[in-house]
């Protein structure tokens, strides 16, 4: 069998030996391939008909001071297609560019360029209205959430705003539970402390993948609204071409809820027993940009795999780690040393380093990309180079030895299950 596989912007094939393995493709259900009016359509009708919230015309006046909160370039976020329609319903209520500022949420990631804040909003749009990045360094405390205590400081440009909106797409998040709603708050435009604080719940018990009741660190994000008014939210689902599918708008916490469900219906995957061997991609660009932010979908893939089982996983890394601290900790840790380490002194990037090692421990990786050996070594994983001209990848004969020996260990009949996982990190298992 030979499969497709997303590695940045470009497809690399692998060949699977089904005669050795039964082989099954893991995708959610098919999603529509909506044109671009019928995106739009998706959108607008959310805005007219919101959840939990009345439209913006009851909401926005004429002089109101609107800050739109949208996401970075590690985003799905197709922020091109949705911001023009939302700047068109704020002007048609009397609102002029003046009023309006856009503030790209950056969390800790890196600054944009001037060509990538270009390439999320557009040309026109960069040239006519006020957008910026956040900046954590550049923020004002408004108080703690109950009950974890975190102390809330935030991008002063959105606090001077009269009203709050907020866009994002909604996905699996391996700690959050999914991404989207608040979140383009918490983390996406609060100060280094309030991450810190948040993030370090991520060790706790229910900070997981696909879960909103009892997870820690959903539950403290959600509660920013008790302390920032945020007005409106529109959030995307988008499919694996990264064309919208589904689009909600409203209440920051209704709506969002409302989000989670429509993507679990087709997102979440229901399997009768793991894999005995997994090979998956990160989805291409931009979610393999960097290490940083492919080890999500990592994450995903792993929950597919039996104990032991090896992992091939397919991720360009571009820009190599993608994050300083991140690099820092994955160089100086070894095992379950880091885990230990980062509880006893959280640091934001370690903490993702803390997670891959982790996870490198209990499954064998292989990982495709361009990082070199040496830095494949750091991150606990085995380097598999592409072939000559980007010819079939074919599996390294290693990881078709640990497959038998997972398939055994697991006493399982007949042949190896494999399991090809494309846009790994969009998808949820639920085995058993």
């Amino acid at each position: 069998m030979k499969q497709d596989m997303n590695y940045g912007r470009r497809k690399v094939r692998v060949r699977i030996p089904n005669d050795l393995v039964e082989v099954t493709t893991v995708k959610p259900r098919e999603s529509s391939r909506s044109t671009v009016d019928q995106q739009r359509e998706l959108v607008l009708k959310a805005l007219e008909d919101p959840t939990g919230s009345p439209r913006l015309a009851s909401i926005i006046k004429p002089g109101d001071k609107v800050c739109i909160i949208t996401s970075d370039i590690t985003r799905l976020m197709p922020t091109r297609l949705v911001l023009p329609l939302v700047l068109d319903r704020l002007h048609k209520l009397g609102l002029s560019k003046r009023d309006i500022s856009i503030v790209f949420a950056l969390g800790m990631h890196r600054p944009h360029r001037r060509s990538e804040k270009i390439q999320l909003v557009g040309e026109d749009i960069f040239s006519r209205y006020d957008c910026v990045d956040s900046d954590p360094d550049d923020v004002e405390y408004v108080g703690d959430t109950e009950p974890a205590g975190t102390p809330v400081h935030v991008f002063r440009p959105v606090l001077q705003a009269d009203r709050i909106i907020c866009l994002g797409n909604v996905e699996y998040h391996y700690f959050a539970g999914y991404s989207g709603g608040l979140k383009a708050v918490l983390p996406g435009v609060c100060g280094r402390e309030t991450v810190h604080r948040n993030h370090r719940m991520m060790f706790r018990a229910g900070s997981q993948r696909g879960r909103l009741s009892g997870n820690p660190v959903r539950e403290d994000i959600d509660s920013v609204a008790d302390l920032l008014d945020v007005d409106f939210i529109v959030n995307v689902i988008v499919d694996e071409i990264k064309n919208i599918e589904a689009a909600v708008a409203g209440h920051p916490v209704e709506a969002h809820r409302q989000a989670a469900d429509v993507l679990d219906s087709t997102r979440r995957i229901n399997v009768s027993a793991p894999g005995d061997l997994i090979v998956a991609d990160a989805g291409g660009y931009p979610k393999d940009l960097n290490l940083y932010q492919a080890q999500k979908a990592l994450d995903s893939a792993s929950s597919f795999a039996a104990d032991g089982a090896p992992i091939v996983f397919l991720a360009e890394c571009a820009e190599g780690y993608g994050n300083e601290i991140f690099e820092k900790w994955l160089k100086r840790s070894t095992g379950r040393e880091v885990r230990r380490r980062i509880s006893r002194h959280f640091e934001l990037g370690g903490h993702k380093a803390a997670a891959l090692i982790d996870l490198a421990d209990r499954y064998p990786v292989w990982l495709v990309s361009e990082l070199a050996p040496s830095e494949t070594g750091y991150c606990h994983m085995r380097k598999v180079s592409l072939p000559p001209d980007d010819q079939t990848l074919h599996l390294p004969g290693e990881v078709v030895k640990q497959m038998y020996r997972s398939s055994a260990e697991a006493n399982q009949r007949g042949k190896p299950k494999a399991m090809v996982i494309p846009n790994a990190g969009s998808l949820c298992a639920d085995v058993g």
